[in-house]
């Protein structure tokens, strides 16, 4: 017998193929030993070879993309990048989210002088704090110098 029939049959008698002694968990294929040694290995290994499974993955998704398709390789809905299934799973990820952080209502934070993004204390006469205000003064720069940008290559265009 080869050694996926061996496999199968174990699994099919409930037994774990891989110490090939103990029954397996109700539900799974390994003894709850296996699946713990097997969950400590593969922790592991994901630490061991982070990096190239991260190049895997963005290589994928950038296929998936390409092609059309979500996250899950299932088409994507039109002019969107996920899947129904998976747009509703993030919609409920967030909701759950929100619902274990909670944040303060707009007027709660600017009558408290709290930051709008955070809850740090904002800057004297500014809805920010110190380090969102910085930021926000960085994007601002970025968005005024690509629009001149954009502005002095329309008027070497000539109509």
């Amino acid at each position: 017998m080869s050694d996926m029939e061996f496999y199968r049959w174990y699994k099919a008698h409930g037994i774990c193929p891989r110490c090939r002694t103990n029954n397996a968990m109700a539900g799974h294929v390994l003894c709850a030993e296996c699946a713990e040694k097997k969950a400590e290995y593969m922790a592991e290994y994901r630490k061991s070879h982070r990096a190239e499974l991260n190049a895997k993955q963005r290589a994928r998704r950038a296929r998936y993309r390409a092609e059309g398709l979500c996250q899950c390789g299932k088409p994507a809905r039109p002019g969107m990048s996920r899947c129904i299934d998976c747009s509703l799973t993030a919609i409920r990820n967030g909701e759950k989210y929100r619902a274990l952080h909670p944040r303060k209502p707009l007027w709660m934070r600017k009558e408290r002088g709290i930051c709008l993004r955070c809850d740090e204390p904002a800057v004297e006469g500014k809805r920010l704090c110190a380090h969102h205000l910085e930021l926000a003064r960085q994007s601002v720069k970025v968005a005024k110098a690509a629009w001149y940008e954009r502005r002095a290559q329309c008027s070497k265009v000539k109509l």
